[in-house]
């Protein structure tokens, strides 16, 4: 268990930046969203349809999870030369444990 950690912990690491964007965009979203709900109406019919339109574009972005995900499940060679684990090779279901586990993990915080 504490090599699925460590492979956790190397992916974070090698996708921080992607992550934190995907964390903003969606923090950004959920902005959005809330200042939609208390609004009251009085900036006019322009300004909520900039909202919704701001809204849609950044659900629209969101996209950007199923980029992440396919970046971290590729992130780790299985074989080859340039395989990351060539020094000590991990078996696949640790592997793939690993993999879910991160990307449960960080799917489940970001909602």
């Amino acid at each position: 268990m504490k090599l699925i950690w460590h492979i956790i912990k190397k992916d974070l690491r090698a996708l921080r930046w992607p992550l934190a964007l995907w964390t903003l965009l969606i923090v950004i979203k959920l902005g959005v969203g809330a200042v939609l709900l208390t609004a009251d109406g009085t900036g006019g019919d322009g300004w909520f349809q900039r909202l919704d339109a701001l809204a849609k574009i950044l659900a629209s972005l969101e996209a950007l999870s199923f980029i992440l995900v396919a970046a971290w499940v590729q992130e780790d060679m299985l074989v080859g030369t340039t395989a990351f684990w060539v020094t000590r090779p991990i078996a696949g279901g640790r592997l793939l444990l690993a993999k879910l586990l991160g990307i449960v993990l960080v799917l489940s915080s970001g909602r």
